[in-house]
């Protein structure tokens, strides 16, 4: 057995699940791609009688760069990008003063850095954003789980090697400690089939070595962690970068969402997912805390919510799944 059969596997059984379980609101608005004379492509919200999303998981083709998108308003001074490593979204967010600045001298915090093999696609993206990954100063992430801080260390120690400053690692402060440490954890599932799921795979890591070597980690490496007596705006505020820090508990206890306002939209991490037009994650600490971290997410002044895993979707979506007419989600 390898790593990918076993990933395939995984991937398969969960977008089966998800297909075929009961569906969220699918909304009334559709994210529509639009590209100018240089390729850049922006994202503009349409309203239709029905949804229609593009999948931002995938390229539409080999030579325009995988899912690598500025997300700002047109006229916005302050830019944001994303891409899709592996299944997971990696944001990279410009510094709040370098928007004169030309390619290669500007500075960046990523937000979330994938899966450990994910490591050469992730460098790859950086230097075609940035043109180098010792631009990268500051990485946050949405939570500590293997798909979000995988590359983490790694990446810290390239950006050294490369000649670099160390540059700061930030997660909620109940998780900082596990990053640190290189732990990995397994949450629980949000229905039935889910959490059987992961009991299944809690036995194999307990009792298959094979398992055991391959699975996907965390590597350590020191993180800093926040806490809301810091403020919603301490990156800003400490490292330069315009995002607010929203705490979104549920998914994991530490999980957090990060607003870029300049573009109105909420990077959200594994709070929502948008696979087959379901929203709720298939694994959770607790629903409860899911959905009260979905009115947090509301209030904020955004129009769009991009998932770590799915199709970006409008904020109307969660309003709709909060109101008292939708109580299964």
């Amino acid at each position: 057995m390898t790593i990918a059969p076993l990933d395939a596997f995984i991937n398969a059984f969960c977008l089966w699940s998800l297909r075929f379980g009961p569906k969220g609101s699918r909304g009334s608005q559709a994210i529509i791609l639009t590209t100018d004379e240089t390729n850049t492509v922006f994202i503009n919200l349409r309203r239709y009688d029905t949804t229609t999303t593009l999948n931002l998981m995938r390229p539409a083709n080999e030579d325009r760069c995988d899912g690598d998108r500025p997300i700002d308003q047109m006229n916005s001074e302050r830019k944001c990008h994303y891409k899709a490593i592996g299944n997971t979204h990696c944001v990279l967010v410009e510094h709040i003063d370098d928007g004169d600045k030309p390619h290669g001298e500007r500075r960046f915090c990523l937000i979330d850095t994938s899966y450990l093999k994910m490591f050469s696609k992730l460098k790859a993206w950086i230097v075609r954003i940035a043109g180098s990954i010792t631009a990268v100063d500051t990485i946050v992430m949405t939570h500590w789980h293997y798909d979000h801080a995988g590359c983490a260390s790694r990446l810290v120690k390239a950006i050294v090697a490369a000649g670099g400053e160390r540059p700061a690692v930030i997660a909620h402060h109940i998780e900082a400690g596990g990053i640190t440490r290189g732990e990995n954890h397994f949450p629980n599932g949000t229905s039935t089939v889910f959490q059987a799921l992961v009991n299944t795979g809690r036995f194999l890591d307990r009792n298959t070595p094979l398992i055991r070597a391959i699975r996907m980690r965390v590597d350590p490496t020191p993180c800093t962690g926040w806490e809301e007596g810091m403020g919603t705006d301490y990156l800003e505020r400490e490292h330069g970068y315009p995002l607010v820090i929203v705490p979104t508990p549920g998914h994991s206890d530490g999980s957090l969402t990060y607003v870029h306002r300049a573009s109105r939209i909420a990077f959200v991490g594994d709070c929502a997912f948008n696979i087959f037009g379901r929203h709720m994650p298939p694994f959770g600490e607790s629903i409860e805390q899911i959905h009260e971290s979905w009115r947090r997410v509301v209030t904020q002044p955004v129009d769009t919510i991009v998932p770590a895993h799915g199709k970006a979707f409008p904020r109307e979506n969660l309003e709709k799944l909060l109101g008292p007419q939708n109580q299964r989600i």
